[in-house]
């Protein structure tokens, strides 16, 4: 098992047990006087709970202690990835409990407050002005799409990621990165953002996404990872 990339065993946690408790469902809805059935106006999924049971072996209760204190703070907000399971999940912990069972050897519970699991899938390169990313998942995910223009260009329209996006004065060889999971547009690592139109930043839907753009001579990146609840 691994908390934002480090082994647990290198905190001297040995993992025993976890558990996963399905998304939090919220339901808006009513049911009017005189009416055969409710409306739901809309569902929304919030927090999912990921609870690990781990075994802690030191020489004395002192060194047991410290190693348990440095690992419960290594992973008050943590992504974290079970051998056995091909997801991430990433949260923030919500409870920490801790059981002596002889000198120097202790239980520790986590629980975590998961916002999302997701996996990193492989980068998609648009090869002409259309294409297709179909992307595993049940919820939608930001992308970051790097865009290097091959000529000079007045302005270049993307659809497909949202709402359209067109950024302008784009210089040959010079990239230009649509960033949705930090909120940046840069050009060349400088700030782009006053050069793009956009109502949102560019994010990706479970299953088939077409892409497309109105110029020739560009090459098109986009980076994503795939989301669950």
């Amino acid at each position: 098992m691994k908390i934002n990339n480090k082994d647990t065993k290198e905190f001297g946690a040995i993992l025993l047990d976890y558990n996963i408790d399905n998304s939090e469902l919220i339901t808006y809805d009513d049911w009017l006087d005189n009416s055969f059935s409710p409306s739901t106006h809309r569902q929304v999924f919030k927090f999912s709970y990921l609870e690990c049971e781990f075994l802690f072996q030191q020489k004395n209760d002192d060194l047991a202690e410290m190693m348990i204190s440095n690992f419960i703070k290594h992973s008050s907000t943590a992504e974290i990835t079970i051998d056995d399971l091909s997801r991430t999940y990433k949260g923030v912990l919500d409870e920490a409990d801790k059981e002596k069972i002889v000198k120097g050897k202790y239980e520790l519970r986590l629980k975590w407050k998961c916002e999302y699991s997701f996996k990193i899938e492989s980068d998609f390169i648009l090869e002409g002005r259309e294409g297709s990313i179909f992307v595993p998942g049940n919820i939608k995910t930001p992308a970051i799409v790097e865009i290097i223009p091959k000529i000079n260009l007045i302005d270049l329209s993307i659809k497909g990621l949202g709402e359209d996006i067109t950024i302008k004065n784009l210089k040959a060889n010079v990239p230009v990165i649509i960033n949705s999971e930090d909120g940046l547009i840069t050009e060349n690592g400088k700030n782009k953002f006053n050069e793009t139109d956009m109502w949102e930043f560019p994010y990706l839907v479970p299953g088939t996404n077409q892409i497309s753009i109105d110029k020739d001579n560009v090459d098109i990146k986009i980076k994503y990872k795939s989301r669950w609840i």
